[in-house]
């Protein structure tokens, strides 16, 4: 139960730039891919500024990930903190990931939420870069154990 009360506070923080003098975070496999099909690189491909990630942390939100092709960070913080990083000058927005009413919380034994992150491309073209344009959405749903009796494991 304590894991999915964390979930309830996750947001995604979008920052508004990217630090100017960095380097590619690409692999060298990527480099050499990226020569070969005369791909160039472009802004996805920097890494999201440190500093950024940083100045959330002393403010005491938890850093989970961050997303260089969307310029963002996943953090978890309490609502308050949401509020007074909105107001940064180096945050663009700030989406809550996961806002549940606590009545669709599961609180029966071996029963959990299912979250489902899913994303897709809506660009109009097919190519070898990266999508612009995207649909994201979270499936939630109570659910339950899959096997009626429970799980029985075969002893070796």
């Amino acid at each position: 139960m304590l894991k999915l009360l964390i979930l309830l506070n996750v947001f995604f923080v979008s920052f508004t730039d990217k630090p100017e003098k960095s380097a590619p975070a690409l692999s060298p496999r990527a480099v050499e891919q990226r020569a070969k099909w005369d791909i160039p690189t472009d802004a996805m491909d920097y890494p999201v500024a440190h500093l950024h990630v940083d100045s959330l942390r002393r403010m005491g939100a938890k850093v989970f990930h961050t997303s260089r092709w969307f310029n963002g960070a996943t953090v978890e913080m309490p609502d308050t903190l949401a509020t007074k990083v909105q107001n940064l000058d180096f945050v663009e927005a700030v989406e809550a990931l996961a806002k549940v009413e606590k009545d669709w919380v599961p609180t029966k034994p071996n029963t959990s939420l299912y979250f489902r992150p899913v994303m897709i491309a809506t660009n109009p073209d097919l190519s070898l870069h990266g999508c612009t344009d995207v649909l994201f959405y979270i499936f939630c749903s109570p659910v339950g154990s899959y096997y009626a009796g429970g799980l029985k494991c075969n002893s070796i």
